[in-house]
């Protein structure tokens, strides 16, 4: 028979991962989602004649670039964003 305790022991242990994990986790969101170039019809559409249109510089480069960036840009509290729901559903695996 599992104790209670054990369930306790690892809903506590889960949602502190999920805490700590978070930062990296909006991090590699923002990877992601981020549009760098894209490709386009050539002048000679068909016959699978595309190329790239001029690729932008990435806004984020590097894990700790990013971090940065995103906490200069919109504080420090932005790498815990969405963490909430993230929280509420390890919790819920009890």
């Amino acid at each position: 028979m599992v104790d209670w305790r054990d369930g306790a022991a690892g809903t506590i242990s889960g949602l502190v991962t999920r805490f700590t994990v978070a930062p990296l986790d909006v991090v590699k969101i923002r990877f992601q989602l981020q549009v760098v170039g894209r490709v386009e019809p050539g002048p000679k559409s068909g016959a699978g004649l595309w190329r790239r249109a001029a690729a932008a510089r990435p806004k984020y480069t590097g894990l700790v670039q990013a971090a940065g960036l995103i906490v200069s840009e919109e504080g420090f509290r932005a790498l815990w964003k969405g963490n909430l729901a993230a929280e509420l559903l390890w919790g819920s695996y009890m």
